[in-house]
């Protein structure tokens, strides 16, 4: 197989310029200024009236430096252009790499199973002759206050058996010591048994475990603390950290290896694949760029297999599925933006719940408006000291509703009560002048509601979006394909 090397001589200068002069139909210079609206407009025209691909449009947007408004300048979405198209011509490089090194070791494992076919043997069990447990010793801690002085272990499968050196116990025992027990049939228990004595006692068993040989029969390694029991299967207290690995049969632990090298080598094709995709978006947008480009060169990706077989033991985790995060889930995980970030509908929500709270709290002294200070102080906790916002969008959106709720409410309140307004029992309430204060103050609050009816919406719907984009970059992570991965 080839691959292509992805290297360029144009400097960033001579990239802007290219992009610059493409941008120069739209009327765009470095200096022109954008908002969100007409920078996808931009890309828009860019592709003579189609939609831009609005997610990797998200990704560019996000990261490039706005003023409080939202606003920047052209100059600045080439730069983060750039920076993205440099990511992804490296990213490319690097598989490339990666594809190479994989499929070199995949033919090295491909060529070990076949010297291995034709000397291996299984006996009437299924298990190869001279098949070994291999087990690693490390230490031992035990939480009884009657703590032996020596410590020593026994290990036993079948006929085969192996005793640790013994040492000395001072907080824990400590072998490091590696063994191996004859497998015959691969039914039955391996057993490893801790004794401990003081000089002139007998040893005497402080626990022991027992593993059924099966459930090493996927021939991986199996390591961990594991806890001691006595003969009856009572728990004593005692730990004891391990490492254990079967083969039964070296030639299925290497086909089984071997279609792990696969599925990973498969991964990093489709990885490349998205990768390549998501350049070819960016290069719609300015076709002369890859163009000024030099045709990439090729190369032979040489496999050279070894004759020494490094990787028997080398244990590749499977490959495990593409990353999806349920719609519900993905609403109500929690974001945090700093008080720079918010943007304008949730600088607008700010203001207005502030401006609300202290209104409701004027009205207060004539109507019960207690309910638009919950609402106000319900989406204002969501700030902590240092200004940053953490919320989630259903969170938003469901203060959202409540604010079309108090809005009906308002409404309502001032269609029935304005009707009694300057009757004489009201008189007797409060004074006419006072009366017409609270009337201009409710009537600010049904302004400031409906403000805030709206700016609940956008600020639940941008956080919504963020989301969206946040669970499509954690997909594409896993498989390496953010467009702006390493920013």
């Amino acid at each position: 197989m080839s691959q292509a090397i992805h290297q360029s001589t144009l400097s960033p200068q001579q990239k802007t310029q290219i992009i610059f002069k493409e941008l120069e139909s739209n009327n765009v210079y470095p200096d022109t200024v954008l908002a969100e609206d007409n920078f996808l407009e931009l890309l828009d025209k860019r592709l003579g009236g189609r939609t831009f691909d609005r997610s990797v449009a998200a990704q560019l947007y996000d990261r490039i430096t706005k003023d409080t408004f939202g606003r920047f300048t052209a100059g600045e979405f080439v730069h983060v252009f750039l920076e993205a198209e440099s990511v992804l011509r490296d990213r490319l490089h690097q598989i490339d790499d990666t594809i190479a090194d994989d499929e070199r070791k995949r033919l090295e494992i491909i060529e070990k199973l076949e010297n291995i076919k034709k000397t291996e043997t299984l006996n009437q069990y299924g298990v190869m002759n001279g098949s070994k447990l291999h087990v690693v010793l490390h230490e031992f801690q035990y939480a009884s206050p009657r703590v032996p002085r020596n410590v020593f272990v026994d290990l036993s499968y079948e006929q085969s058996r192996a005793r640790s050196k013994v040492v000395e116990y001072n907080v824990k025992a400590t072998w490091n010591e590696e063994f191996d027990l004859d497998v015959i049939s691969g039914i039955g228990d391996v057993v490893i048994s801790v004794y401990g004595s003081n000089q002139i006692e007998t040893p005497e068993l402080l626990g022991e475990l027992r593993i059924p040989l099966q459930k090493l029969k996927d021939q991986e390694i199996q390591e961990g603390l594991f806890e001691l029991s006595d003969r009856n299967g009572h728990l004593v207290g005692g730990k004891i950290q391990l490492q254990l690995y079967w083969i039964f049969s070296r030639v299925k632990y290497l086909n089984d290896l071997t279609r792990k090298w696969d599925d990973d080598i498969r991964m990093q094709y489709d990885d490349r694949n998205d990768t390549e995709r998501n350049l070819k978006v960016l290069y719609a947008l300015f076709s002369n760029l890859q163009a000024a480009y030099p045709k990439p060169t090729q190369k032979k990706l040489m496999a050279a297999p070894t004759s020494n077989m490094t990787h028997l033991q080398k244990t590749v985790s499977p490959v495990k599925e593409k990353f999806h995060l349920p719609e519900d889930d993905r609403f109500n995980l929690e974001t945090e933006l700093p008080w720079g970030q918010l943007g304008p509908w949730g600088y607008i929500s700010s203001y207005s719940s502030l401006a609300l709270l202290v209104l409701s709290m004027f009205a207060c002294f004539f109507k019960a408006s207690y309910a638009d200070i919950l609402l106000s102080l319900a989406f204002l906790v969501n700030f902590d000291t240092l200004g940053k916002f953490r919320g989630t969008p259903e969170k938003v959106y469901g203060l959202y509703l409540g604010a079309f709720a108090a809005v009906g409410l308002e409404i309502i309140w001032l269609i029935v009560y304005s009707r009694t307004w300057y009757t004489p029992m009201r008189a007797m309430e409060l004074s006419t002048k006072t009366s017409r204060f609270i009337y201009v103050i409710v009537l600010f609050c049904l302004t400031v509601k409906i403000l805030i009816l709206v700016a609940y919406y956008k600020f639940s719907k941008h956080l919504r979006d963020m989301a969206n984009r946040h669970a499509m970059e954690a997909h594409q992570s896993r498989l390496g394909t953010n467009v702006l991965r390493n920013y």
